[in-house]
């Protein structure tokens, strides 16, 4: 970079510079059209390997439970379910939440507890059991 002999050059010179490197950063290159999903920025839970894999559990554990529980999520869904049915459930959404908040925050503590909690609550294993009282022989 040169500096011109006047402080009015140097700031045309410098306002030119800034102009083409803008317009030449909305110039798009062959290569950029190919962009992959890993590629990307950030994580997206719509439409990846994650989503379709716990539509299939879901869908499997409904085929596989003959009567749930009535206060079961796999009770508001039929034997022969839809991808759709299962992602409008309150239970898969807040799980993809999750799943997503813990990609984007490997670290936190927070989020993975959260995505502990999200998947006992969707094998539904979060219910406590009921302690055994011991038997006393006589």
């Amino acid at each position: 970079m040169c500096r011109c002999p006047l402080k009015k050059q140097n700031y045309d010179y410098i306002m030119y510079c800034l102009t083409a490197l803008f317009f030449e950063s909305w110039r798009v290159e062959p290569w950029e059209i190919y962009q992959t999903r890993e590629d990307l920025l950030e994580y997206l839970w719509e439409d990846s390997s994650s989503m379709h894999r716990i539509v299939e559990v879901v869908k499997a554990r409904r085929a596989a439970t003959e009567k749930p529980a009535p206060d079961s999520y796999l009770a508001r869904l039929s034997p022969e379910t839809t991808p759709e049915e299962v992602l409008k459930l309150p239970e898969v959404q807040q799980y993809g939440k999750t799943f997503s908040t813990m990609v984007k925050e490997p670290f936190n503590y927070d989020a993975i507890e959260k995505y502990k909690e999200t998947v006992l609550s969707l094998y539904e294993l979060n219910q406590k059991p009921e302690p055994i009282e011991p038997q006393v022989s006589k």
